[in-house]
Parts: structure tokens; sequence; C-alpha cells
């Protein structure tokens, strides 16, 4: 027997079509049968996913191929697979073509793989006035309504919700919070909206729409996470005292995608690299918003060149320091930047520290939002097992306000329980938005008015009433070297 893929000898070759085309396969036997002889066509994909038609051919045995038989003359088979709405990763098999009679073709077989490539798109897409998001900030003035639409690309093979929330101020709503997809009516898009109320004691601010696949949602849906950035202006155009606005070609103003944190000066014993890639199909343009330490002092800059599209990009402290206008941060202490670009983007921060150590510090516990019964809310991170200030090993704590809108960390505070459960609390004071407080153990021992003693470990509570990070950094061993001791067991 022998084969070809629309008019090209393929022999034993695999097939690859999408789902949307139809292929011909052409088949003849490359000999003269003893008897007549039928070649049955089957495949191990579900009936579901594609058909194959004829299922059986017949060739005709003959003294000479010009004598009456057919057996070399090609005979078409036709593939087509069932074009469906659902995103079925499921889709690679085989064809095997298997020969009944004729004593030189008995039972003789060919298998060849097949595979449907699935051109049914997971992911959401979000629209205002019919047009749609993609990669735009919007722009709204206070006392609007923004109205959208969000529709799935294909049907999900099981029930799932994606939940709509936000960064901006808390008396800005989302109606509803959350919206359910299924196998009925999933090609018909949704609304909800974004109502911003008229407040005119509050000014221009900057945040994100965040949509994001919730509870156990199909694999084909599981990684959706889509942030939209959003300017809400006060009205007006900003240059007769009729409102504050906000310029969204201003790098300042891109949003925050992630945070490298506890970057080391370039003199520091400490040497960290800071890992920054591009998690889109477009190229992602970088600006660097970040502080020091000691007084809060702004270091900012643009990169000069985008990181390509899937790319990464390595920037050591001096790389840093050239971005930022030249000026290096020595003596006031690490330096905490947020990552503002209009593109999804992550980090991590690598440090070599001691004996030429290389550690990820990137880890931070997020503060977590708790609601009271009375229907207030605080925000709280656990910290465990710090080393005695009397110890050899010098931990420090980190804590970063992550509030929105600008507004700071107040009434920040900490509950410690050593080993044998006695709590013991102190105040933390205010701590400013997107700065960082730096706490040695020697000063949590004066802030809670207790000295822990060498072999035992101090567990804590932050607490604060907006969000915050927190990081413990403990420096260990004969060489120094310093470890990221942030993440803890689960419970």
């Amino acid at each position: 027997m022998s084969n070809t893929v629309n008019g090209q000898s393929a022999g034993l070759s695999a097939i690859d079509i999408a789902e949307s085309e139809t292929m011909k396969f052409m088949v003849r036997l490359s000999a003269n049968p003893t008897t007549d002889v039928t070649l049955s066509i089957t495949t191990d994909l579900p009936n579901t996913a594609v058909h194959i038609s004829p299922a059986t051919l017949d060739f005709t045995s003959g003294g000479r191929q010009d004598s009456g038989g057919d057996y070399g003359t090609d005979q078409e088979v036709t593939i087509t697979p069932v074009i469906n709405s659902t995103v079925d990763p499921y889709l690679s098999g085989a064809i095997t073509l298997t020969a009944t009679g004729g004593s030189n073709y008995e039972g003789k077989r060919i298998r060849i793989p097949l595979t449907i490539r699935d051109d049914d798109k997971a992911g959401v897409q979000i629209t205002v006035d019919g047009a749609p998001v993609g990669d735009r900030t919007l722009i709204s003035d206070r006392g609007q309504t923004i109205k959208f639409q969000i529709n799935i690309g294909s049907e999900p093979s099981t029930p799932f919700s994606v939940s709509l929330s936000h960064t901006l101020s808390d008396s800005i709503t989302i109606i509803p919070p959350a919206i359910a997809f299924g196998s009925v009516g999933w090609e018909s898009p949704q609304s909800f909206e974004l109502r911003i109320p008229d407040e005119s004691d509050k000014g221009a601010e900057i945040g994100n729409l965040l949509v994001k696949a919730i509870g156990t949602a199909p694999a084909e849906y599981r990684n959706i996470n889509t942030l939209i950035p959003i300017i809400v202006n006060t009205g007006g155009d900003g240059t007769d005292g009729g409102g504050e606005t906000v310029d969204p070609n201003d790098p300042k103003t891109w949003t925050v995608q992630t945070h490298a944190l506890a970057i080391p000066p370039v003199s520091a014993q400490d040497q960290a690299i800071v890992r920054l890639r591009c998690l889109q199909d477009n190229q992602c343009p970088i600006y660097l918003d970040c502080q020091a330490q000691a007084d809060g002092t702004k270091f900012e800059g643009r990169m000069d060149a985008p990181i390509p599209a899937w790319g990464a990009a390595i920037l050591n402290a001096q790389d840093i320091v050239d971005i930022t206008g030249g000026e290096s941060w020595e003596n006031k202490g690490r330096l905490s930047c947020s990552i503002r670009s209009h593109s999804r983007v992550a980090a991590l921060v690598w440090t070599r520290s001691g004996d030429g150590v290389l550690v990820n510090n990137s880890a931070a516990i997020t503060s977590q939002e708790i609601r009271l019964d009375s229907g207030g809310s605080y925000y709280q991170a656990e910290i465990a097992s710090i080393p005695s200030p009397l110890s050899a090993d010098g931990s420090n704590i980190r804590i970063r306000c992550a509030a929105t809108g600008g507004r700071s960390c107040n009434e920040t505070s900490v509950s410690c329980f050593d080993d044998g459960g006695m709590k013991r609390e102190g105040n933390l004071g205010i701590i400013e938005n997107n700065t960082v407080k730096h706490i040695q153990t020697s000063e949590l021992a004066d802030i809670i008015l207790h000295e822990w003693q060498p072999g035992s470990l101090m567990s804590c509570e932050m607490r604060s009433d907006q969000p915050f990070t927190v990081q413990i950094l403990t420096r260990t061993g004969g060489g120094g070297a310093l470890v990221n001791n942030s993440a803890r067991g689960d419970r």
C-alpha cells in the first residue's frame, strides 16, 4: 500500500490538519493483489472529532494493470474534522488502513498519525461601546458609569465564573461583582458596569479593573487574569481650575504591574540583579518608580528600550542608577521599586551574598483583608520564626504600604507570640504610601517591650487599615548570606 496527502507522496508521515480544514487522503496498492482487496479505514479519534469517508476502499486484481485491475489507481479518502466551539486539547490519534483479501495483502496494516489542531480560542474579550478594550487605558470623569460587555471565545468544557474587581477608591463599585459562563448561552455577551460616584472632594486617581477566573474553572479558562488600566479624572481639562486630570501617555501613570524589593546599592556587600520578564505577545515598555528605604527619596526613570515580547531584561544596581538619572541610593538603605507598564510584567530579585550564595529574595507576604461582624475591616499578615536579637542570625523586617489611591497605612500595629503563647503588642505608627518601614529585631524588641532569648523564636501578626506586604530577611551562616524567610508553611 502507498498513500499521498493532497497529491504529495506521504509514505508513513503524519497528517496535521486544522479543525476548520478538509484534507484529501489518496491511497493505492503498490502491487497486483492475488485476489480483490478491501481496505477498511478507521481512526481512534471519536466521531465527534472527525469524519472519514468512505469507510472502505475496494481494489480489483488484474493480471496486468491495463487488463482491468484498478489496484494501482488512486482512490480518495476525505478527512473532515468536526467543527465545534469547545477548546479540546485531546485531538491526537491515528488513521489505520487494514487490508483483507489477496494473499499478498491479507492482514497488512498502515498506521498514520493524525493531529487535528483546534482553532477555537479560549479567553475573554472585554468591550466598551462595542470596541475591544485591548491594551487601552480607559479614561472617565467622576459621576460617570463605564458600561462593559464581556464574552468568552469558546464553549467551556465545564461551567465557571470570573470575578470583577478594581483597585480604585472604595466608593467606586462594580455591578455585578462576578459573571458565570456555561454551555448554554456562552456565546452571548454579558454586561457589567463600573459606577463612579460624583465626589468633588476627591482628586484624579489611577487604578485597574481586574477580571479573574475563580473556583474550579476548566483548564482552558483557568489562567484568565485580565488587567485593564483606568484613569478617573475629576472633570474639566485641568487648565482652568475646572478639574484634575491625568495624562495617560505619562509613564508615571502606567499601572504598577509588579514590585522589586530590597535592592542593595552598588557598593553593598550584597549584589542583586532584577530580572523583568514580558508576559505577552507585544513588547513591554518599563518605567521604574523607586524609593529609598531610609528617607523615601524617589528614583525614577524609563528603560531606553522595551522588553521584547516574552523576553526578559536583567538589571543590576548600576543599571538602575543609570536609568533613574545617575544618582545612587548609597547610605539610604535598600531600594523598593514599583515596576510600571501598560503591559504584563513579572519581576524576580536575585541576591548574591555571604560566600557567593545566590538566593531568590523576591518572596513577600501580602496582607489579607479581615472583615468584622460590625461591617468594618482591617488587613493582616503573619510572619513566623523570628530569631532573637541576641542570636547569631540577624533578621530585619520590611513592611511596605501597598494602599491604592495614594493613601497611607495608618493604625499599623504588631502582636507577637513567643513559643509559650505569651502575647506582646506594639504600635508601628504610620507608613506612608508605597514606602517601606524597616525594623531590626532589636527595634522590634523595643516596640513590644520584650527581648526574647537565643534559641526561642517569635511569631508576629502585622495589622493596618490598608493593604501592605511584609518581608523578613535573615543574615545567617559563617559567610553572612542573606536569606529570605518570608515563606511559611500552610495551615
